[in-house]
């Protein structure tokens, strides 16, 4: 039996039904930054390398010929696992020098961080208690019988050095607790992300991205509104900026306790909207009427669309 390792530019590789391979990365690396944008704080770094690697064994054309209906399924973590150990440890393919330019992904790791990465990408579809055993000394928990043979026997050094490699590591919580926590937030995000893209059997556009995240009820704002980028948002939606009142309302984001009494036009509808999502505040809003209920509402969704959140479902 013989195991072909397909580049994802010149053939149609698929990730999941429907769904190709790069589009898949390309997706859970744009939900990341989505997430980044809504306040949830990670490692880029790790994130994007373990969106990039985690499915590097679908790439086989025993799992592609799987999807069309060729093969039964295969087992695949433990071949993204090996890839990403080889590839790390040795010379990359020039297509995927190319994925770790476009994604952003590092190759410059720490013998450590190329260890506990790996180990991660082997456990990606175990659960945060199962990150702490160790691993099953015989790997048919992440090969297939045939490919494990064929890994043995056609790679017998890379293969050996690999599962040596894995076998020093009892989990990932045996560093040091912020160690630990970089790697461990970061492999939470990207297993979001890994949800979510594939969850649907087809490619995502990429502006529906930040919408499925509040439909996951992901919707945690989270913005500083710095004077310059008030001014900026106060351009884009529309509203004149006068630099001396500027100082007062900027003054009003700032303090905790607040009652605005201020002329018309002074901007107070606006600068209630930019008090609620400055730093992610809490606002109860009591309006007289359903027409200024409405004004406030349109409002409020010119204000998040231009901070690039999604405000169609406001």
């Amino acid at each position: 039996m013989k195991i072909e390792f397909l580049n994802p530019f010149n053939n149609t590789c698929f990730s999941h039904p429907n769904k190709y391979w790069l589009n898949h990365v390309s997706e859970i690396i744009l939900i990341l930054e989505s997430l980044n944008n809504l306040g949830f704080r990670f490692n880029e770094k790790y994130s994007n390398s373990f969106a990039l690697f985690h499915d590097l064994g679908k790439l086989c054309s025993r799992w592609q010929d799987y999807l069309l209906g060729k093969d039964k399924k295969v087992k695949h973590s433990g071949l993204s696992a090996f890839l990403t150990f080889k590839f790390l440890k040795e010379g990359k393919p020039e297509w995927l020098k190319e994925l770790l330019e476009r994604f952003a992904v590092p190759s410059n790791f720490s013998e450590k961080e190329k260890r506990i990465l790996t180990y991660l990408i082997l456990l990606h579809h175990s659960d945060i208690k199962t990150l702490s055993r160790e691993v099953d000394p015989t790997y048919r928990d992440f090969f297939d019988d045939d490919i494990l043979n064929y890994l043995k026997f056609s790679y017998e050094e890379d293969f050996n050095k690999f599962t040596k490699e894995m076998d020093t590591v009892s989990s990932p919580l045996e560093l040091q607790k912020s160690e630990a926590k970089n790697f461990l937030d970061s492999f939470a995000a990207f297993k979001i992300g890994d949800t979510i893209s594939s969850s649907f059997k087809r490619n995502l556009r990429n502006e529906e991205i930040p919408k499925l995240l509040y439909r996951f009820g992901i919707d945690n704002i989270d913005v500083e509104l710095t004077p310059t980028l008030v001014k900026s948002l106060l351009i884009s939606i529309g509203s004149e900026v006068d630099e001396k009142r500027l100082k007062e309302q900027t003054r009003f984001l700032e303090q905790k306790v607040n009652i605005l009494v201020a002329p018309t036009g002074f901007g107070k509808t606006t600068f209630s909207i930019f008090k609620g999502i400055n730093r992610n505040k809490r606002l109860i809003i009591t309006l007289p009427t359903i027409t200024a209920i409405n004004q406030f509402l349109n409002r409020t969704k010119t204000v998040i669309k231009e901070l690039g959140y999604f405000s169609e479902f406001i």
